[in-house]
């Protein structure tokens, strides 16, 4: 009994040490947006995520020729990082 509560233990310390050294990833989705007005990607994207930080993800995603001025009605993606 002694021997089996040892090996417990030790594969339940293995199993922590695992999955402590597996590296955290952000799940990603996508926002569909139809603009209503004639706006900046960086307008656009800071109204969707909260940060400027997709903003050349989006300009890239949807090819946006003048990233100042995304028509309006225009449909984007805009990645959001979770």
């Amino acid at each position: 009994s002694a021997d089996v509560d040892g090996l417990y233990d030790s594969l339940q310390a293995a199993r922590i040490a695992l999955v402590k050294s597996m590296p955290i990833t952000k799940t990603d989705s996508i926002i569909v947006y139809q603009s209503q007005s004639v706006l900046p990607v960086l307008v656009i994207t800071y109204q969707l995520t909260g940060t400027i930080d997709q903003e050349a993800d989006t300009v890239q995603r949807n090819n946006i020729a003048h990233p100042g001025f995304v028509p309006a009605m225009a449909s984007l993606e805009v990645k959001k990082v979770a």
